[in-house]
């Protein structure tokens, strides 16, 4: 039996996990990819790194892109319906209450964090997670297989051992994660919008 294909919309976008959804050929996603963005540095961002992945040497992707700008792009998501859901990586000051509008519209949605930035949009909140459809961080590595087995592993003794707990020069395990100014994706250095530095964005 063949799995349905379903179909990815992306919305605004403005930070490059947007894209990072599209670096490795999904089976279960339709390869014509709906934008609906705003023309500008942000959106080119987005489409140089989709075609770097379209045309990469090895395991290349095949997405085909369709770009929608002009007026009232919000409206036209939920009007054209265009995928079965929407991808959303941008600006956090508003992400929250375009959320409640896609899902009170009956569109699931994943989203990049932050979602909430400020208590103002505390109403948002409440309206995404009392709505019949569902939205969900786009940041999915704590939910993937992998991460879970390397859960149940750590937790295992009998496999893993056990931590040492006497102080010593280093710790047993160090983790980190990098959220550098100056960041490569993609093997290129990554370009970051103006309002990304901006704190209350």
């Amino acid at each position: 039996m063949r799995m349905p294909l379903y179909r990815a919309l992306f919305y605004e976008l403005g930070h490059f996990h947007a894209a990072l959804t599209l670096r490795m050929p999904n089976p279960r996603l339709a390869p014509d990819i709906h934008v609906y963005a705003t023309p500008g540095p942000e959106r080119d961002a987005f489409v140089t790194l989709v075609e770097q992945c379209n045309t990469r040497a090895d395991d290349p992707t095949h997405w085909r892109l369709h770009l929608h700008d002009g007026a009232r792009l919000l409206q036209r998501v939920v009007e054209e319906r265009q995928g079965d859901f929407v991808v959303l990586a941008g600006r956090n000051d508003t992400k929250l209450a375009t959320i409640a509008s896609l899902t009170q519209a009956g569109l699931p949605v994943l989203a990049d964090k932050p979602w909430l930035t400020d208590s103002r949009q505390l109403p948002y909140l409440a309206q995404v997670t009392t709505g019949s459809c569902v939205a969900m961080d786009l940041m999915t590595g704590a939910y993937s297989l992998r991460a879970q087995v390397m859960a149940q592993v750590v937790h295992t003794p009998e496999l893993f051992g056990a931590f040492i707990t006497h102080e010593g020069p280093t710790p047993a395990i160090e983790l980190a994660s990098v959220h550098h100014l100056a960041k490569q994706v993609n093997g290129r250095p990554l370009q970051r919008p103006g309002w990304y530095y901006d704190t209350t964005v």
